[in-house]
């Protein structure tokens, strides 16, 4: 455990990041902007990459920036059908990205988009990981329930699991086409981490009329969608549930220095599973005996989330 903290869309016009290329008035144009969209939707991940070793920083910015995008689609819109329009929009732009083949899509215009295609040629990574981060965002628009634990492994390998595997293949520190106990370790963080941002946006899911967590578990079946705020023993129930259930993979992603005990391994490592390093303080937000987690989105202090990642990053290990 790290020591307590010291007390102390507007897009302008597109611009790829490419560096030799670019004037440096309009690299530094693109690179803020992009960096602004990801403070603005994915902060955890705009501070973990920016704790990045110099040669990634940028492509991890992106990254942050396209996560932080399609997972804030499903919360904006008023209607499910604007969102799939929105996500649509994004896996078509995908489809027409070069597929690490060294090649680039021609230019869109966005340059959110323009900038991601950059980042599949350059760092060579698959599109099918990118469709399945946008295409596990439907499920948010909409009422349907997730069905069993199957489901929800789905979902979470959809969001924060795939961000973790496309975050290790920048990085280099895996290959996404073999089988390795550093996959399952990526699949644990990306639950763990999955778990937690479910229950932060559970007000959210609630007003769309579900919850983010397998109607076969006996928790979400004993619970009454409709009066959450007179059922908050049950609602108690679920998040202790879920709570377990995150410190669970939680462990297992601890355990990963078993794989290889180098401190250079631990640190380039932890590079991509750095956001994880945030699931323990929130959760401790989450057990506050005072927060209605029906209502209220629990949160932890800026400080607290700088110090414990850049701690992190030190000692190698989250």
């Amino acid at each position: 455990m790290p020591p307590a903290a010291p007390t102390t869309s507007c897009w302008p016009r597109a611009v790829p990041l490419r560096r030799r290329w670019l004037p440096s008035t309009d690299r530094e144009t693109a690179v803020d902007a992009i960096a602004e969209a990801a403070r603005a939707t994915d902060i955890d991940r705009l501070l973990a990459a920016k704790l990045a070793p110099r040669q990634y920083r940028d492509d991890l910015i992106v990254l942050a920036a396209f996560l932080g995008e399609i997972a804030r689609i499903p919360r904006l819109v008023s209607e499910p059908q604007l969102g799939e329009i929105r996500l649509q929009w994004w896996h078509d732009e995908i489809e027409r990205f070069g597929d690490g083949d060294g090649g680039l899509a021609a230019l869109t215009g966005h340059p959110l988009a323009d900038a991601l295609g950059g980042v599949v040629a350059r760092r060579r990574l698959s599109k099918h990981l990118l469709l399945e981060a946008v295409d596990a965002r439907v499920f948010e628009l909409y009422a349907d329930p997730l069905q069993d634990e199957d489901a929800l492994a789905r979902y979470l390998a959809g969001t924060e699991g795939a961000g973790f595997r496309l975050t290790a293949a920048i990085l280099g520190v895996v290959d996404l086409e073999r089988a390795t106990p550093v996959q399952a370790v990526l699949v644990a963080a990306g639950e763990a981490l999955g778990l937690t941002r479910a229950l932060l946006a559970l007000p959210f899911h609630l007003s769309r009329g579900h919850t983010p967590f397998p109607r076969s578990w006996p928790e979400v079946q004993n619970l009454d969608l409709g009066s959450t705020a007179g059922d908050a023993r049950r609602m108690r129930h679920l998040v202790h549930r879920v709570i377990s259930e995150a410190r669970s993979r939680l462990d297992v992603v601890r355990q990963a220095r078993a794989i290889d005990t180098s401190p250079t391994y631990a640190r380039g490592f932890v590079h991509a599973i750095l956001p994880c390093a945030l699931v323990e303080p929130y959760l401790q937000a989450l057990e506050n005996g005072d927060f209605d987690p029906a209502r209220q989105i629990a949160d932890i202090a800026p400080l607290q989330r700088v110090w414990r990642l850049w701690w992190s990053r030190w000692v190698g290990a989250v």
